[in-house]
């Protein structure tokens, strides 16, 4: 049995590899760096912005002016991704992208602003479970406030109300007292 886990791990690895041959390198530790380097490569090489999804949320509502500072997470499970704010003094945000999966994990930094209901980062970055994008909606759904990346835009439009819509969106990370982070 211990033989057959190994050879699917292998086997899945490789299935991954191989259709990315050009994105992060997977693996953590040693290659962590290179796996940073690997995906802003990939994004710099290939992200056209003028692709990017422009379609609005058709569920929930766009807010403004929310505090951004802090930690967003998405829920977890075979991937998850975080984005963390720092207010800078000239203006503007600090933002440590992280995202990780099952065999590989990068950490991006970025800077960004926010205007209305839509965050700018300056550089596109990409989500472990494929999502690159460089814009974010600020949207009340379901009786809390989340970051929507455009990429997730349509599946959100489409299946947002069956159950799911939770790994689509990124939650602000509060401690247990409660307040912002």
């Amino acid at each position: 049995m211990k033989t057959s886990a190994s050879l699917l791990l292998v086997v899945v690895a490789s299935s991954v590899l191989a259709k990315e041959p050009d994105s992060a390198v997977l693996g953590s530790g040693s290659n962590k760096v290179r796996t940073e380097e690997a995906a802003e490569a990939r994004l710099r090489e290939k992200f056209d912005a003028s692709t990017e999804y422009s379609v609005l949320p058709a569920r929930g509502e766009l807010v403004k002016g929310i505090e951004l500072e802090g930690k967003w997470q998405s829920p977890g499970g075979f991937d998850s991704t975080s984005i963390a704010f720092t207010r800078k003094r000239e203006g503007g945000y600090s933002v440590e992208f992280k995202t990780a999966g099952c065999v590989g994990a990068w950490e991006l930094s970025r800077e960004a602003t926010y205007e209305g209901s839509v965050i700018k980062l300056n550089l596109p970055v990409q989500e472990y479970a494929p999502a690159e994008y460089t814009r974010l909606y600020t949207i009340a759904y379901r009786g809390e406030v989340h970051l929507l990346a455009t990429a997730r835009v349509k599946m959100f439009n489409e299946k947002g109300d069956e159950g799911f819509y939770k790994h689509l969106l990124l939650t602000k990370v509060r401690p247990k007292n409660g307040t912002d982070t």
